[in-house]
């Protein structure tokens, strides 16, 4: 049976989510999903571009496969508000059509700073 998570963990996730949509603002809007069991694919995020570009859409599995498991693990909380940041800072760095997409140009780790000291120094 999955655990839910800590109170303390969901209120810390709102808080930064709160501090990425006011400090790290992106070009389109942004929804984030958490799934609670592990996909086919062997990814722990991924954030994409919703279709007709209305915004960006945010996946977090917090069941992941280390490499070559066979069983999956749960993501610890601060590896899930990293994934988050990560994540968001795709969705900071992407603009205009998808042919512009690059996983981790510059401009991405230029985002991830600014996401990571939203969130890790505030």
């Amino acid at each position: 049976m999955f655990q839910p998570r800590s109170a303390a963990f969901e209120k810390r996730w709102r808080r930064c989510l709160r501090a990425l949509r006011v400090e790290c603002p992106t070009l389109l809007p942004v929804r984030v999903v958490r799934f609670r069991e592990p996909g086919p694919v062997r990814m722990c995020a991924w954030a994409a571009v919703v279709e007709g570009g209305a915004g960006f859409r945010v996946v977090i599995r917090e069941l992941v496969y280390e490499r070559g498991a066979s069983r999956s693990r749960r993501m610890n909380d601060s590896e899930m508000i990293e994934v988050l940041m990560h994540e968001w800072a795709h969705c900071m760095a992407w603009h205009g059509g998808h042919s512009d997409l690059q996983d981790h140009s510059p401009a991405w780790g230029v985002a991830y700073s600014e996401c990571y000291r939203a969130v890790i120094e505030d």
